[in-house]
């Protein structure tokens, strides 16, 4: 949760930093088991099309 805002969901978010957008994602860690490693590389993948679609250089 960005910033302690428990009502953030995973993706993208309302807030910036300056003119850079805020992007929520699933922690990698082997602790959070509720996401499986399909999922998370699926909002990785939603990330990195979102960011090259805004011609950002992966």
């Amino acid at each position: 949760m960005p910033f302690g805002d428990r009502k953030a969901l995973i993706g993208p978010q309302g807030r910036t930093i300056g003119a850079t957008r805020i992007w929520a994602l699933p922690n990698p860690s082997g602790l959070n088991a509720r996401w499986t490693a399909a999922a998370m590389a699926q909002e990785y993948a939603r990330l990195r099309a979102a960011a090259e679609s805004a011609g950002v250089e992966p």
